[in-house]
């Protein structure tokens, strides 16, 4: 395979979409995120960024220890109602897309599922206290981040 196409941000977007779409059926069906799915996509990037020499390795490790790292805190400030595969799949869009990108995503996704939340809520006749699943949302913004790096539109 060509290098062009192996560093083409569209092979990159494919490859995540392989990984984001069966995250995304799991924490639909089952509220949950297993570490199979999301832990050897982030290796797969990792490993990406070494091969493709995109920069020193340890800083789309560090990027991914704050994507986790901040919705651990969350977790903890909500007693546990935000889960900890929800903070692993915020390391993997940290990782792929880069601080900024992944603070476009993480706002994105926050503003989605407050917006989806609330009407739920309003509409729909969600309690208070059931839970929604985040990946879909993560996965929205992170395609979001995703063309706002690759094309600038904002």
């Amino acid at each position: 395979m060509p290098r062009e196409v192996f560093d083409s941000p569209w092979t990159e977007l494919v490859i995540l979409l392989g990984f984001l779409a069966p995250i995304v059926v799991e924490d639909i069906r089952f509220k949950r995120i297993p570490d199979v799915l999301v832990l050897p996509a982030i290796g797969v990037f990792v490993l990406k960024r070494a091969i493709c020499g995109e920069g020193q390795v340890h800083i789309p490790l560090l990027y991914g220890a704050l994507g986790f790292g901040f919705i651990l805190l969350l977790s903890l400030l909500s007693r546990g109602n935000i889960g900890l595969g929800d903070g692993k799949l915020s390391a993997l869009l940290a990782v792929v897309f880069g601080f900024q990108g992944w603070l476009i995503a993480l706002f994105i996704a926050s503003s989605a599922g407050l917006l989806y939340g609330g009407l739920r809520m309003k509409y729909g006749g969600m309690k208070r206290e059931e839970r929604i699943p985040y990946a879909p949302f993560l996965t929205l913004g992170g395609l979001v981040s995703f063309f706002v790096q690759n094309y600038r539109f904002l």
